[in-house]
């Protein structure tokens, strides 16, 4: 969904959802400025929240004694605040719009990380497991229609 404000720049609301493996769901949304730098090079700018689902399994010696093992999976919940920013091209005809994402990024600003049911300690990875900045999207294919 997106405004022209100008023929040469407009705006987009995007929503991506994934799942990059069975144990964790990422969700995005984030309002765009796409800026026309030629007929179809772009560039985006952008800000948005994130939402980061994971399950963490881990395994406690509970009995060191008799080698008593106890496994379980923790909840791993992280809100963050994002700036994007990334470079494509965008065709237009008629009604329908091609668009590729050469490479995009985002850069939490602001996060929240909330653990449940996990040990003493498990908390202190997940902060080393986010990083500030990294590479998101490369190569990314979208498709439109509009009426």
């Amino acid at each position: 969904m997106g405004y022209y404000f100008h023929p040469d720049f407009r705006t987009d609301l995007e929503y991506i959802q994934y799942s990059p493996s069975e144990r964790k769901q990422i969700a995005t949304l984030t309002l765009l400025g796409r800026y026309f730098v030629g007929n179809s090079l772009n560039i985006t700018a952008g800000i948005g929240v994130g939402r980061q689902q994971e399950n963490i399994y881990y395994t406690i010696l509970r009995n060191p004694l008799t080698y008593t093992w106890y496994r379980d999976v923790a909840y791993r919940d992280v809100k963050t605040i994002n700036a994007a920013l990334g470079i494509g091209n965008e065709w237009h005809w008629q009604n329908f719009k091609f668009g590729i994402l050469w490479f995009g990024g985002y850069w939490h600003m602001a996060r929240t990380i909330k653990i449940t049911n996990g040990p003493d300690g498990i908390d202190d990875q997940s902060d080393r497991d986010l990083g500030g900045l990294f590479l998101s999207r490369a190569i990314n294919f979208s498709l439109g229609f509009s009426l």
